[in-house]
This record gives structure tokens, C-alpha cells and sequence, in this order.
């Protein structure tokens, strides 16, 4: 058995894979395994992915022949991995040297469900970066860690006994559904501060743009998932209330800025909205 197992889901990104690869092959933990989901690119990525690996057996290539979608590609890599734990890494990243030994050495100390590392980099195409915070937060609350899942190893045993993984019929918040199940069910949630993951924002970027009906579709699809994960799984009353106060700045953050005013897709939005906030007032 692998320390950790690494999921990287690859769709037509080669101009950012080699920094990618570099950041994973070369990291000091060397008992990791690297599950490369290539999801039917028709660029150069999986001739860059084959060059790789005929110099690091560990690296592992699944060569989907239809795109199916990020969430197939990461469910996939969960089924394939064999690591104690598994960690994930979008092709368009990187991470520091040491992420995942800093990350397993905390999970050995603690046999934490999660170990999420340092508050995430976010680098911008103009040079400029943002560090994102939330561990401070998950600290508070387990239930405060919502997004920012590549930062984090989960224990694999967890997620299989748990079911946890990519909701496929989801092309938006995927990752917020995975991560928020995660965190209902997990023992415990450990920060380890000094390991450092960097996001690529790009502008064309799955969530930069505004959402077609389809997308709207997966926001309500994904507000009835936490819905249900907050009602079966006897949480608190105030773990209920910050669930959906979340679920709420959501929706009213995606009405505003990702539909337009007035539309049929702001209208659902709106009533959806609506629906929450009356939710949480009846709340007892």
C-alpha cells in the first residue's frame, strides 16, 4: 500500500501539465502513486503524460476515450487508488516539493479522515496572488471546510466506507458536495499550515463565465444534495443554521453575478432563494 495516492484529472491542459507533473513526480515523499485520468483530450496531454511516465513507474495513465467530465475522471482515480490516503491535484496547478510529506506525516500522527494543508494560493494571470482563508474558520467548526479539497489528503478508507465522491450529475459545485460530505462524516479535520498548494485562476476557467441553464440545473441539483446531507445525518441545530446560511450567500451570489437580471434562470434562483431563507427563519 501506497502512503498516498495522487489524482490528477487531465482534460486538453497541456500548456500547464508540465509544471504540473514536475510538482507531483518530484515530491520528497516518494511512496505515492500518480493516477493520471487523461478525459478523452485531443490535444498534446497524454503524449505528455506517456513521456512522464516512461520515467516514473509510479505514474499510472487512464485513457478515457469520450470526455465524461471531471467528477467521472476523480471518481475513477478514487476507485483505482490503493494509498493509505488520497490527495487530488488539477492539472492546471502545483504544489510545494514537500505537500504530501508534510500532509501524511501530520496524518500518521494524528489517523485524522482529513488533513488539509496551508489556506489556499491563488495565483491570477496578471502575476498578482490572494491567499483564500479558511482554516482558521475549520478550526472553529469542522464544517467550515466547504472548498479548497486539493489542499487536504483524505483517508481513502473513509472515503470508500462513506461513499464519498464527485457527484457526476453535477457540472458545477462537485467539488462543494464532495467536500461538504466529507466533513459531516469525518473524525476529525487537522490543519497541517505549511503545506502549500497554488491554483492557476485562468480566465477560461469552468467557473469564470456566466451559467447557461445547464449549470443552473447542477446549482439546484447540488443545494438538494446539501439539503439532504443536512437532514439525515443528525446534525446539530447550529451546524443545520451554517449550512444553510451557506447555501443561501450561494444562491444569492450566483443570482447576482453568474445570471442575468431578470432572466428565467434568475427567477428560479430567486425562488430557490427564497425557499432557504424561510427554511433557516423556521428553523428550531
Amino acid at each position: 500500500m501506497h502512503k498516498v495516492s495522487v489524482v490528477i484529472p487531465i482534460y486538453n491542459i497541456e500548456k500547464y501539465l508540465r509544471q504540473c507533473l514536475d510538482s507531483v513526480v518530484n515530491q520528497t515523499l516518494k511512496d505515492i502513486e500518480i493516477i493520471c485520468i487523461n478525459d478523452g483530450s485531443t490535444d498534446n496531454s497524454l503524449d505528455i503524460l506517456e513521456e512522464y511516465q516512461k520515467n516514473d513507474d509510479r505514474i499510472k495513465i487512464v485513457n478515457l476515450k469520450e470526455n465524461m467530465g471531471v467528477s467521472n475522471a476523480r471518481n475513477k482515480g478514487i476507485e483505482l487508488a490503493s494509498g493509505e490516503y488520497i490527495g487530488f491535484v488539477d492539472p492546471d496547478d502545483y504544489i510545494d516539493l514537500d505537500f504530501y510529506e508534510k500532509l501524511y506525516k501530520k496524518a500518521f500522527q494524528t489517523n485524522a479522515d482529513i488533513v488539509k494543508g496551508n489556506d489556499l494560493n491563488v495565483l491570477y494571470p496578471d502575476g498578482t496572488k490572494e491567499i483564500r482563508p479558511q482554516n482558521e474558520s475549520i478550526e472553529i467548526n469542522k464544517l467550515n471546510f466547504w472548498v479548497q479539497f486539493t489542499t487536504a489528503i483524505f483517508k481513502r478508507e473513509f472515503l470508500l466506507k462513506n461513499e464519498i465522491d464527485f457527484p457526476c450529475s453535477l457540472n458545477v459545485c462537485e467539488d462543494i458536495a464532495f467536500v461538504t460530505k466529507a466533513a459531516i462524516l469525518a473524525n476529525s479535520i487537522v490543519i497541517e499550515p505549511s503545506a502549500n498548494y497554488y491554483y492557476i485562476r485562468r480566465n477560461d476557467s469552468l467557473d469564470s463565465n456566466h451559467y447557461d441553464t445547464r449549470k443552473i440545473d447542477s446549482v439546484i441539483n447540488y443545494v438538494d444534495i446539501i439539503t439532504k446531507l443536512s437532514e439525515n445525518n443528525n446534525l446539530a441545530i447550529c451546524d443545520k443554521q451554517l449550512l444553510l446560511s451557506r447555501l443561501i450567500m450561494q444562491i444569492d451570489s450566483i443570482r447576482k453575478y453568474k445570471v442575468e437580471s431578470g432572466s428565467e434562470d434568475y427567477k428560479r434562483l430567486t425562488k430557490l432563494y427564497q425557499q432557504k431563507v424561510i427554511e433557516k427563519m423556521r428553523l428550531k
